[in-house]
């Protein structure tokens, strides 16, 4: 596979994947909580979201990976 078709594939991907989170992290979170904390509210379920996705994700594939033994 061409390397520049796959790479604009990927971002292409990545930038609705990211659209689609901001569309409903931010209703989901301002309803839940009174108006004083959305901010808040919001912050931290983005900020769980990245830790677990950039932080614990790639550990827990590798895990996997090893686990099944995926190369």
């Amino acid at each position: 596979m061409n390397p520049v078709f796959f790479f604009v594939l990927l971002m292409t991907t990545i930038f609705f994947v990211f659209s689609i989170i901001t569309l409903t992290v931010g209703p989901i979170s301002a309803e839940a909580v009174p108006v004083r904390p959305m901010a808040t509210a919001s912050g931290l379920v983005i900020g769980f979201g990245e830790i677990s996705g950039g932080g614990v994700g790639p550990s827990v594939s590798r895990y996997v990976a090893d686990r099944f033994s995926i190369q």
